[in-house]
């Protein structure tokens, strides 16, 4: 995942199937290798119980601590919250600074090769 240039948008779980014996450390590596600038959890009311979404990002925080991430290495955090948050219209505007990165192009172009 190292060689992949950090993503912009990164779809992810909330909740591991492992979580039971190992929390949020398997997100939490997929952030650290990936670099996303915006995270979006999923399976909040799917596999977890219903009202658990905020206590999930909670521990995912406590976790990512625990773990070596720095705050300043965090992904905006948008928690999508059933069923309200799935109806909101989720807008970026691609002329953001955030969004240029000139290693980018170079990186995407040694995984075509």
């Amino acid at each position: 995942m190292d060689s992949l240039p950090g993503t912009d948008v990164f779809l992810g779980s909330i909740v591991s199937l492992g979580a039971g014996n190992n929390q949020q450390r398997d997100i939490i590596k997929a952030i650290q290798h990936l670099k996303p600038k915006v995270y979006y959890p999923g399976h909040l009311t799917d596999v977890a119980q219903a009202g658990s979404a905020l206590v999930s990002q909670d521990q995912l925080a406590r976790d990512g601590v625990r773990h070596g991430l720095p705050q300043s290495e965090w992904p905006e955090f948008r928690l999508l919250v059933d069923p309200n948050d799935f109806l909101a219209p989720q807008v970026f505007n691609p002329s953001d600074r955030r969004w240029f990165d000139e290693d980018k192009r170079y990186r995407v172009l040694a995984q075509c090769r």
